[in-house]
């Protein structure tokens, strides 16, 4: 439920689903890969393939095996890249979910109040104030609004919150123009 008292204080409260989590995971995720060098894992690969053919050369030249076999063991080594990359993205969406159900993350309320000068944060077990001007980002989606404190950290209000999607985009717009506003002012203290 959402409760705007007036243009410069909202408040929302609200309990975020599983899938919700897994939208705001998926946002990190793409914010989080424009930083990642792929590189090393093409080096190793490429490393790895090298070393599987000199070792099938080697073992072809001296009748160790044979080119039926070379071909299995390098269909086998793609098959079992295919195969890591697969478990790696099932295994680690499987361990978030069940953080997400052991820390009880669907029953937790989430208390978060918007007014001009700062963002408050309460859980039952935390409660956070940070100004807007150590906010990073704010990201509409049709999902949720996301308030970013940095490239890899931040929270959402879920859509469901709002009566519509115009008052999310009301509201995220309102969140961009508080940040902007705050991040002009500090960059303006700091120059002086």
């Amino acid at each position: 439920m959402s409760n705007a008292t007036d243009q410069s204080n909202f408040h929302f409260e609200f309990n975020s689903s599983i899938d919700e989590d897994r939208f705001f995971r998926t946002l990190l995720t793409k914010r989080l890969k424009a930083h990642v060098d792929r590189r090393g894992f093409w080096i190793i690969t490429l490393i790895v393939s090298g070393v599987i053919i000199a070792v099938s050369w080697i073992g072809l030249d001296q009748g160790w095996l044979t080119s039926p076999t070379i071909f299995a063991l390098l269909i086998c080594f793609l098959l079992g890249q295919i195969y890591m990359a697969f478990l790696t993205t099932w295994s680690t969406r499987r361990i978030f979910d069940k953080l997400h159900e052991l820390d009880g993350m669907a029953q937790m309320t989430w208390r978060v109040t918007f007014d001009d000068l700062s963002i408050l944060v309460r859980t039952p077990n935390i409660e956070s104030r940070m100004s807007w001007d150590t906010i990073a980002e704010v990201g509409d989606t049709q999902v949720m609004v996301v308030i970013w404190y940095n490239t890899k950290q931040g929270f959402f209000i879920p859509a469901s919150v709002f009566a519509d999607s115009a008052a999310r985009t009301a509201f995220a717009e309102w969140a961009s123009k508080r940040l902007r506003s705050a991040t002009a002012l500090s960059s303006v203290i700091k120059s002086v």
